[in-house]
């Protein structure tokens, strides 16, 4: 082997048995081998070949000797390409621009190298909420562990799946409901005005008055007495009122008021011994009002209860500031 070029001789033994002398006139030819340091702002052309990417590359051709030429291309490329990617709530504002839904972002810049510098922006629009809420409450109103006690308008700031505003608006009504209840002797009358209303005998169980569902009521015994107020969807109890000043009336006559037949079948005549205007009412058993005349200026009048139960009722005469009451039986 030889490796280097020159004259090289070798002795032989030839077909005769005597030496052969070989004469080797021997040139060796090199291959060459070159690194190149290069930069370029978007590609690089080298021997037909481009390249667009940061790198080291090896080229492998043929010098002029016929050998083998290796080149090494240590290359940057110097445009830079930066990707982003941002999320906001609603809108957002770059290079100036508004952006309300989701887009792509490019901008052309040039960097410290004097190249191209590209700036991609992948952004990403999430939207808030709103909700709108309609609530009737009897009790307080819990939402979202807040407690109203009052009827208005509330706001609540959330936060939603998506990581914005969730905006819950409120309108929230708690009937404010009057449970007072005043007397007048036996007459009971609510607070409340226009609602519906249920008399009860308090107790345990508060057990509702049959036919009492006027907002005023007249006790026909001594007792206690409550009214459930109901106002929409919302009821309410007062609280127990005493009646202890009923007694058992006479039937014949009462601070001068007389009334016959009594029991009767139908037409009543009331009498009066004094002078002066009266009114005068006629309750059945719970108290309702069934008759109610004002301004009688007759010592003598009649009242109607034909179209009436067989049942008790009460006569109730005002005059001069003076109530009598008389207990009435009717008979069919």
């Amino acid at each position: 082997t030889y490796n280097a070029s020159g004259i090289y001789n070798q002795v032989l033994i030839n077909a005769a048995g005597c030496d052969s002398i070989l004469v080797i006139d021997v040139t060796i030819l090199e291959s060459t081998a070159d690194t190149l340091n290069m930069s370029a702002c978007s590609r690089f052309d080298l021997n037909g070949t481009v390249y667009t990417q940061t790198g080291i590359y090896t080229q492998t051709l043929t010098n002029g000797a016929g050998c083998d030429s290796t080149i090494v291309l240590d290359l940057e490329i110097l445009n830079t390409v930066s990707m982003d990617t941002v999320t906001a709530c609603d809108s957002f504002v770059l290079n100036g621009r508004t952006y309300r839904t989701s887009a792509t972002d490019t901008q052309m810049l040039t960097n410290s190298r004097n190249c191209d510098s590209m700036a991609i922006t992948t952004i990403i629009i999430r939207h808030g909420t709103r909700h709108t809420i309609s609530a009737t409450a009897c009790d307080p109103y819990t939402l979202n562990n807040q407690t109203y006690s009052v009827s208005g308008t509330y706001m609540q700031w959330l936060t939603n799946a998506a990581g914005c505003d969730s905006i819950i608006t409120l309108n929230l009504t708690i009937p404010v409901i009057d449970t007072t209840v005043t007397r007048n002797r036996d007459t009971l009358t609510a607070g409340q005005a226009g609602a519906r209303y249920q008399w009860v005998i308090c107790g345990l169980t508060n057990q509702p008055i049959s036919g009492a569902t006027n907002r005023t009521y007249v006790a026909t015994e001594n007792g206690f007495y409550a009214v459930i107020v109901t106002v929409d969807t919302c009821s309410f109890t007062s609280s127990c009122v005493t009646v202890d000043n009923l007694s058992v009336l006479s039937t014949e006559t009462n601070n001068g008021v007389t009334l016959f037949p009594n029991p009767s079948t139908g037409e009543v005549v009331i009498s009066l011994q004094k002078s002066g205007i009266a009114s005068c009412k006629v309750f059945d058993a719970i108290g309702k009002i069934i008759v109610h005349r004002y301004d009688i200026s007759q010592n003598q009048f009649p009242v109607n209860l034909s179209e009436q139960p067989e049942g008790i009722y009460f006569v109730e005469v005002e005059q001069n500031g003076i109530i009598s009451r008389i207990k009435l039986a009717k008979n069919n």
